[in-house]
């Protein structure tokens, strides 16, 4: 957000960050530092996670001086199974881009069918409309919200860099993965 960081990261190490790829031997398998760990993501709990791009701040217009919103919608699937250290994450797709709030329950929609998620973990802080029109589609939807209610998965209550510290162990720990 035009602050530049260190190529290293400041809170993040780009070496925490493992890499997947395609298992060669087990087709439908995904294969985690070398063939140490081979997976079938289709056998484990998948999700998705969703930032809508808008905020309180920014519902019904830019922010002073933009010409254009910068924030970005993304969804990203996820595939949790767990290792002899405990649990790990693998990213196992991406969508990000700058679309308008009509445009994204249909692509929340078409993700949960895709990968056949068992929830999609939907920031509920400024464009409540988002949630309710995808809520309205079927979609199972949990909250990542600053809300006590029942349908929040994730509770905010710290900023995102405190949130971000708090993911670095799981990080360090070699059981975080992204695509090679």
């Amino acid at each position: 957000q035009q602050e530049p960081a260190p190529a290293e990261g400041g809170i993040i190490k780009r070496a925490w960050i493992g890499h997947w790829q395609d298992c060669a031997t087990q087709p439908g398998h995904i294969s985690i530092r070398g063939g140490q760990y081979n997976y079938d993501p289709w056998a484990h709990l998948r999700f998705a996670t969703v930032d809508t791009a808008t905020t309180e701040a920014e519902v019904g217009g830019l922010k002073r001086g933009q010409k254009s919103d910068p924030d970005y919608y993304v969804l990203a699937v996820w595939s949790l199974f767990v290792t002899p250290k405990g649990a790990a994450l693998t990213l196992l797709d991406l969508d990000r881009d700058r679309i308008e709030g009509p445009d994204i329950a249909p692509r929340m929609e078409r993700a949960w069918r895709k990968w056949r998620l068992a929830f999609l973990a939907v920031e509920k802080i400024g464009e409540r409309t988002i949630y309710q029109t995808a809520k309205r589609r079927g979609l199972p939807l949990r909250e990542i919200s600053t809300s006590d209610s029942e349908d929040v998965i994730y509770r905010i209550d710290r900023d995102k860099s405190a949130r971000a510290y708090a993911a670095t162990p799981l990080m360090a720990d070699g059981r975080f993965h992204v695509p090679a």
